[in-house]
């Protein structure tokens, strides 16, 4: 399933801008493609608020893949409760504009497609991606889908997160 009129642009925020927004960020990890070791650019980075947002670079803390450029690559995240929702973030610091689709998987049995389609290029900078649905939805779990090669180079995500509906 798509939900049909979702986009995706790319901000820059302050970092308190995230606890004006309430955001709810990614407490486990559930699965992924690859990461580059168990320690340096680990899977569990995205866990918790933005720790190396807004440097810019490939930078201890942020996730990423084993191999740059290798194809698709992926990343599952749970919240530690549901989020009533019309906002997906994700916090990319090294080569942002990788992600090619976003998918509710809250049920492993219907997941839904949230966004699917590339965003423009970015320049060389840390940015927030924002994916807004057109009506708010409870979300539990996402998987965060990458076109490595899209983007040349390491494609570093720091944090993924819902920021709740009023």
């Amino acid at each position: 399933m798509l939900v049909a009129g979702a986009t995706v642009r790319h901000l820059t925020l302050p970092p308190e801008a995230f606890a004006v927004r309430g955001v709810a960020w990614a407490s486990e990890v559930a699965g992924f493609s690859s990461e580059f070791s168990a320690i340096t650019n680990a899977a569990a980075g995205v866990r918790g608020a933005p720790d190396v947002y807004p440097q810019y670079g490939d930078i201890d803390g942020a996730w990423a893949s084993l191999t740059t450029d290798a194809g698709e690559e992926w990343i599952e995240v749970r919240f530690e409760a549901p989020v009533t929702t019309t906002k997906v973030l994700w916090v990319e610091t090294f080569n942002p504009g990788a992600v090619t689709r976003v998918d509710d998987v809250s049920d492993p049995g219907a997941p839904a497609v949230l966004w699917e389609g590339a965003s423009p290029p970015q320049p060389a900078a840390s940015a927030v991606a924002e994916l807004t649905l057109p009506a708010p939805r409870t979300i539990r779990a996402l998987r965060l889908v990458l076109d490595s090669p899209r983007v040349p180079g390491w494609n570093e995500i720091d944090a993924i997160g819902l920021a709740r509906s009023p």
